[in-house]
């Protein structure tokens, strides 16, 4: 083990033998420089094990799993999150794997080749890939740390659901999702756009209506303003109320069928 440290740390200085001597920037040398840097990145290198995810947990929580206004698209995007996270798990071991071989095969080949140059060569390989077989870890151990925390989520909210459940929550899904888009523009500018107005109307639903109902609640609200939205999620709640049969009435309307369709669904529960 001794004997291998103290290559690894020859190698390091060798590579440098020629140049190391040569004027770098700061009034250093290159060497002197080079050695600023390692301990730099030995100081920082621990933190890199806190930010090898993509997303914080905070930010897994309130804009991932919790953006979705219903439980159903709160699970499909957790189930989504982990099948991606799953493939870049899957792809960082396969990539792992191979540096573990070529590791060994140069190795091996390091104990019969006679050629000092080529030895030279494969020393280098093996230290370069060694150093590299480390950082192949930081992504792996990030997205196994992902996935365990959308595990965990997804514990604290699932229940059992059909996808026929899930199918029939998405007429809440989408009032909720378009009067909370409606709601951004009204506050902005005293109007729906142009595009959720489309929306509310390809769902049968009178945009002007909805418009009318969210500027008399920001009228109360403007009364008495809260630092949270909890009065606007009891609103749309009862938006939900009062809207939900409105998109099968308006598909009846269009000789249309809003039922689920059984036969293209799976029947066991997620």
């Amino acid at each position: 083990m001794t004997k291998s440290i103290k290559k690894k740390e020859k190698l390091d200085i060798d590579i440098f033998n020629e140049f190391g001597k040569l004027k770098s920037f700061g009034g250093k040398t290159l060497n002197q420089n080079l050695e600023l840097t390692r301990n730099a990145i030995a100081e920082i290198q621990p933190l890199q094990k806190v930010f090898d995810r993509q997303h914080s947990q905070f930010q897994t929580t309130f804009f991932i799993v919790g953006k979705h206004a219903t439980l159903g698209r709160s699970i499909r995007q957790i189930v989504s999150e982990v099948y991606h996270k799953e493939e870049a798990l899957l792809e960082n071991l396969h990539k792992l794997s191979l540096k573990e071989l070529e590791i060994e095969e140069w190795k091996e080949k390091l104990t019969t080749e006679e050629n000092k140059f080529k030895r030279r060569k494969l020393e280098l390989e093996i230290n370069f890939e060694e150093i590299n077989r480390q950082r192949a870890l930081e992504p792996i151990q990030g997205s196994m740390r992902d996935i365990l925390i959308l595990k965990k989520r997804f514990d604290e909210i699932y229940k059992e659901m059909s996808e026929k459940d899930i199918e029939e929550e998405e007429v809440t899904y989408w009032i909720l999702r378009l009067c909370s888009q409606a709601m951004r523009f009204v506050r902005q500018s005293g109007r729906m756009d142009e595009g959720n107005q489309l929306a509310f109307e390809q769902i049968g639903i009178n945009p002007h209506y909805v418009q009318q109902k969210m500027l008399k609640f920001l009228q109360k609200e403007e009364q008495n303003p809260k630092p949270t939205t909890e009065d606007w999620s009891k609103e749309m709640a009862l938006m939900v109320e009062e809207f939900k049969d409105v998109p099968k009435m308006f598909a009846r309307l269009r000789n249309m069928d809003l039922g689920i369709q059984t036969e293209a669904i799976y029947e066991e529960d997620f």
